[in-house]
């Protein structure tokens, strides 16, 4: 019993994550009173306690030669820097910031409700026709250019509607493009060069085309036979778009003989580039250009790295829309389809399995759109974007090309061929993103000074320490003690409780082997944006209590929980001396999947036409073209609807042996002879079965 208070009390020090004088103060008391402990005991305690508390002997003892080892051996040991993760004073302090929904202005939404809506009649080859009717090209230019003078915003708000509508994607690659280069014209171009080349712009005299390259290329300067500065480009200019007629690239512009940089002979910056130039140089040779074709002046002192990362973080953005507005659709479609599909032979099992599936494409419809709004009403920094970038990235093309399969699935008629190559396109389009590879924020301990080393693996064990006591404190109590207030309670103590042991789990991976560390980061990484969307989804309910969304976040951190949670049984699965414990960890999970009574609740909610459309942001398909597939599931639909009751008079006479249940068709015919319908009213379901019928074959 001696031991078990000993462990409880050693346990809620590190807990409290107490100083480590008063651990070793309690370890010797409690010995002398509970124990019998020989001269041996305390010959190594006090010894070890002299290694613990002075930090001199601490440094040349275990630091130095440990330094050593990490520099033979070309070892990296890092250590993460705080991850901030959620405690008890998260949610009472109200640490999350709320965030402004952006809105916008009347003059871009009247453009999209009214302007946009009617372009979407269109043959694919026809859609340069299509984005220069509106002046699209113009959207991003400021008015005095030219230019409409919208938000990045209203852009995205644009192209979710036209992946609702229509194949996006060119689309997208030719606009996002375009107003990327001409935010760079803005940042950095000369008075004359955004004078000459933004009207143009606005106007599709020039079409201009930013290329993201990875790394940036090398242009050397140097002096022609005429003396005339000229850079050498070593890129080949191949991935172009074909209707481009200008294209802007990064590049480092090395000077080694300083003929225009003084102080440095690197810097990164831009070219503005005639699609002639390229056109007539041979492939095989590098690219010469002029140094007037230099976007502003070369300067080391403007941040152009962390510009073109964000430019990178408006591509992945305009991909975050695409995929809203593609899921949008999804959901539209899949919820007209398994409505006329309940009137057949369905059994209960497919339906809740159909439930299951729609209920994940509303949430995820739900989480991109929230995630998109929060990162534009928030500053952005460096951080932020790379996190933004890696969200999009790995988790929601993830999550995406999950529920465009669960699409494909569902449709299952042939009708819906055009509608699945949509889909098929985005998959494909999704895993060729670049996948930039995030890592969390660390120290290379063999890199830094002994004082910082010796400070670094203090904070290191006393973290570890604490983290995974209370880790295991949350997992036998499942958080219960954890203070938080009472909206979505269960939610918060589970986010405590999961950040709370991500961190620890981020802590130990610094011990293990280069090859296995790769394989669990990639996890980590999941778990940690898992972690922070959730935050999100929770930080929006509480800012809005009175949302008709409770049940969506309900079903979001269920669901979150859940794929958290076997991402930590896979971490477990990956180390082998935890595999051990896998069926402990499985005994108390942070969620279950969820159940069929959350999915019933989702499905209940978007039958009905006014949720369903606040889901969707209003968007309807184009009722003025009779031939699309989104023409004749209406109609279907609203043909169905119209038959409700004769539907219900006949399942009745089924119920009470009237009528004999066989296939759809002979039962009506039978309904008809009987008496239970009428010779009208059969003509009406029969039209509205062929017509459904129809859409099935």
């Amino acid at each position: 019993m001696e031991t078990l208070f000993f462990i409880i009390i050693l346990m809620i020090f590190g807990f409290y994550s107490y100083p480590a004088i008063l651990w070793l103060l309690f370890i010797a008391i409690y010995s002398v009173i509970f124990y019998d402990v020989g001269v041996y005991f305390w010959i190594v305690f006090i010894t070890f306690s002299i290694f613990i508390l002075n930090e001199k002997i601490r440094q040349n003892f275990i630091i130095i030669p440990i330094l050593k080892y990490l520099k033979s051996n070309e070892i990296n040991f890092k250590i993460f820097k705080n991850i901030f993760y959620f405690n008890e004073h998260t949610f009472l302090t109200n640490t999350f910031k709320s965030y402004k929904e952006k809105k916008l202005t009347k003059e871009e939404n009247d453009f999209l409700r009214n302007d946009v809506e009617k372009l979407f009649i269109f043959e694919n080859n026809r859609y340069i026709d299509f984005i220069k009717n509106k002046k699209l090209f113009a959207l991003c230019i400021p008015k005095e250019y030219a230019g409409l003078g919208f938000s990045f915003f209203s852009y995205l708000k644009i192209i979710e509607k036209f992946a609702f509508h229509c194949s996006s994607l060119n689309i997208n690659d030719i606009l996002i493009n375009s107003i990327n280069s001409s935010k760079i014209l803005l940042k950095y171009g000369t008075k004359k060069q955004k004078e000459y080349y933004l009207p143009k712009i606005a106007k599709e005299e020039e079409i201009i085309e930013f290329i993201f390259t990875k790394t940036n290329f090398k242009g050397e300067v140097f002096k022609d036979a005429k003396e005339e500065l000229k850079i050498k480009l070593e890129f080949n200019f191949k991935n172009y778009n074909n209707i481009s007629t200008l294209i802007i690239v990064a590049f480092d512009l090395y000077d080694p003989k300083h003929l225009i940089l003084k102080n440095t002979n690197l810097v990164t910056t831009f070219a503005l580039i005639n699609i002639e130039t390229i056109k007539n140089t041979n492939s095989s040779e590098n690219l010469t250009i002029n140094y007037k074709d230099i976007i502003g002046e070369p300067s080391h002192t403007q941040n152009q790295k962390s510009f073109i990362k964000s430019l990178l973080f408006y591509k992945k953005a305009s991909f975050l829309s695409l995929c809203i507005g593609q899921s949008k659709s999804n959901l539209k479609l899949i919820n007209s389809y398994t409505s006329l599909k309940d009137e057949y032979e369905v059994s209960k099992k497919e339906i809740k399995e159909i439930e299951e599936k729609i209920a994940q494409i509303v949430s995820f419809n739900y989480l991109s759109t929230n995630l998109r709004n929060y990162f534009f009403s928030i500053n952005k920094d460096d951080s932020n974007i790379d996190f933004f970038n890696h969200i999009i990235n790995y988790h929601i093309s993830k999550n995406f090309k999950k529920i465009a399969f669960i699409t494909i699935d569902i449709l299952d008629s042939n009708k819906f061929q055009k509608i699945k190559k949509r889909v098929y396109e985005f998959i494909e389009y999704s895993n060729n993103l670049d996948k930039s590879s995030f890592d969390f924020e660390h120290i290379f301990i063999k890199n830094k000074s002994i004082v910082i080393i010796d400070k670094t693996l203090q904070n290191y064990i006393s973290s570890s320490i604490n983290l995974n006591i209370k880790s295991f404190i949350f997992f036998l109590t499942r958080g219960y003690f954890i203070k938080v207030d009472k909206e979505l309670k269960r939610h918060k103590k589970n986010l405590i409780w999961v950040s709370t042991n991500f961190n620890a789990l981020l802590n130990f991976s610094s011990l293990l082997s280069k090859k296995r560390k790769k394989i669990i980061n990639e996890k980590l990484i999941d778990i940690f944006s898992w972690i922070h969307l959730l935050k999100l989804i929770i930080k929006k309910n509480e800012d809005n209590q009175n949302s008709n969304y409770k049940f969506l976040v309900d079903y979001i951190c269920q669901y979150g929980f859940y794929q958290i949670q076997k991402e930590k049984e896979n971490i477990f699965q990956e180390i082998p001396t935890f595999k051990i414990l896998l069926p402990f960890i499985r005994l108390n999970p942070y969620a279950l999947k969820p159940n069929n009574k959350i999915n019933t609740k989702i499905i209940k909610f978007i039958k009905n036409k006014e949720n369903l459309d606040e889901i969707c942001a209003s968007l309807s398909f184009l009722k003025d073209n009779n031939k699309t597939i989104f023409f004749e599931l209406d109609e279907a639909l609203k043909l169905q609807n119209e038959c409700e009751d004769l539907h219900e008079r006949i399942k009745y006479a089924i119920k009470h042996k009237t009528l004999k249940k066989t296939h759809f068709s002979e039962t009506i015919k039978q309904a008809n002879k009987t008496g239970v319908i009428t010779k009208k009213e059969y003509e009406k379901l029969d039209f509205a079965y062929k017509k459904r019928l129809n859409l099935f074959t």
